[in-house]
C-alpha cells in the first residue's frame, strides 16, 4: 500500500517519524520517500488483511519562510487484502483413502473458510496463524492434485503440491530353517501388490548378509530379513515385512592321534597331543588319570607309570554343536632298576 502526502509548498525536516501510522493487524514495515512538497509513504510486509491509517500532526515540517504545517485532519485509511498463497504441503504425499494429517504453509491465511484437495474439502481444518494451516486430507484418486485455500478475499492459484498414492503391501515367503553351512546361499522371495520390486536387507548382519535377493549364512543363530518397497509417484511405501529362519549348529567330530606307548617311565617326560575338529575349532585336552599324567595345553606330562588317559573335547559355538568326546590312552611301562649294596668288611669275633 502507498499513501501520498502533499504540502502546499516545499518543506524541510519531514521524516517517517513525523507520520502517525496505525495497523489493525500484523506489523507492517513503513518507508517514506520524496522531498519538497510531495512524499510517498509505503507499507509492506503484511501477511493478513490489515487496515492502515495515516495522518500528519501539526508543526511537523516547515517551509523556507518558516511556516509550519497544519494537521492533516482525520487519518486516511486503506485496507490491504489479497488472496492466500500456498507454498508447500507437508507431507506432500498421502493415501488415496485420505485421513492423512498435513501442514499447509503460505501467506494470508487469516480468516480461511476452507481447504480443498483436488476439489474435495479437507476436514479438521485449523488456521494456526496467517502462514500455517493444518488439515486432514479427504479421499482422492492416485496422482497430483491442487491444494486450494479459500479466504474472504479469494483463493490461491492452482498447483500440484500434493499427490495421492495408492497403498501397497508385501507378501514375503518365510525361508526354511537349516543347519549351519558357512556361506550357504538362501534365496529370498517377496512380491508387492503394486508389482514394484521388493528390496531385502539383513536385520542381523552378524548372522547373515544380503545381496540382491539372496541371503548368505555367516554363523549359526536366527537370521532376520527385512523386505521393503519404497513406493513411487503412484504408490506409497509399503509397510516393512520381516521373516526369520533358524540356523541350527552343525555337528562336528574330533580326530585324536593316539600317543605312542612309553617303554620306560621317565619322570616329567612331555608327550605331544594332536587332535583336530571337523569344524576347524580348537580342541582342548584334559587328563582322565591325573595321578599318572597331567595336561597343559597340548602337552601331557608323565607323573608315574601306568596308563595315561587323555580326553579331547570341542565345546562348539553358535555354528557348531559340541563334539562327542574322544579319549586316547597310552601305557607308561615301569623303568628298570638295580640295587647297589656295599659289602661289609670281614672282622674277628668279639664276644
Amino acid at each position: 500500500l502507498q499513501f501520498s502526502i502533499t504540502f502546499s509548498a516545499p518543506v524541510t525536516g519531514f521524516t517517517l517519524a513525523d507520520v502517525t501510522r496505525t495497523a489493525s493487524a500484523g506489523s507492517p514495515t513503513f518507508a517514506l520517500t520524496g522531498s519538497g512538497a510531495s512524499y510517498t509513504l509505503s507499507a509492506s510486509g503484511m501477511t493478513e488483511p490489515t487496515t492502515i491509517g495515516v495522518s500528519v500532526a501539526a508543526d511537523r515540517a516547515s517551509t523556507a519562510a518558516g511556516s509550519r504545517n497544519l494537521a492533516s485532519g482525520a487519518p486516511v485509511s486503506a485496507t490491504f487484502t489479497t488472496p492466500p498463497t500456498v507454498s508447500s504441503v507437508s507431507p506432500d504425499t498421502g493415501s488415496t483413502a485420505g485421513g492423512d494429517s498435513v501442514t499447509i504453509s503460505g501467506n494470508y491465511f487469516t480468516g480461511a473458510t476452507g481447504v480443498t484437495f483436488g476439489g474435495t474439502a479437507a476436514t479438521a481444518v485449523t488456521v494456526v496463524n496467517a502462514t500455517t494451516i493444518t488439515a486432514t486430507t479427504p479421499a482422492g484418486s492416485s496422482g497430483p492434485v491442487s491444494v486450494v485455500v479459500t479466504t474472504p478475499f479469494g483463493s490461491n492459484a492452482a498447483n500440484t503440491l500434493f499427490a495421492y498414492r495408492d497403498n501397497q503391501t508385501i507378501s514375503f515367503t518365510d525361508p526354511a530353517d537349516r543347519v549351519f553351512v558357512l556361506n550357504d546361499s538362501v534365496p529370498l522371495a517377496a512380491t508387492a501388490t503394486s508389482g514394484l520390486a521388493v528390496t531385502f536387507t539383513s536385520a542381523t548382519p552378524l548372522v547373515c548378509s544380503v545381496s540382491g535377493s539372496t541371503a548368505t549364512v555367516l554363523t549359526g543363530g536366527i537370521c532376520t530379513i527385512n523386505a521393503d518397497q519404497a513406493g513411487n509417484t503412484a504408490f506409497s511405501a509399503a509397510p516393512q515385512v520381516q521373516q526369520s529362519f533358524v540356523i541350527s549348529p552343525a555337528a562336528q567330530t574330533i580326530s585324536f592321534t593316539d600317543p605312542a606307548d612309553i617303554a620306560a617311565f621317565v619322570p616329567n617326560q612331555p608327550v605331544s597331543l594332536v587332535a583336530t575338529a571337523t569344524s576347524g575349532l580348537a580342541v582342548s585336552f584334559t587328563s582322565a588319570t591325573p595321578l599318572v599324567c597331567s595336561v597343559s595345553g597340548a602337552t601331557a606330562t608323565v607323573l608315574a607309570g601306568g596308563t595315561c588317559s587323555i580326553n579331547a573335547d570341542q565345546a562348539g559355538n553358535a555354528s557348531y554343536a559340541a563334539a562327542p568326546q574322544v579319549s586316547q590312552s597310552f601305557a607308561i611301562a615301569p623303568a628298570s632298576q638295580s640295587i647297589s649294596f656295599t659289602d661289609p668288611a670281614d672282622r674277628a669275633f668279639v664276644a
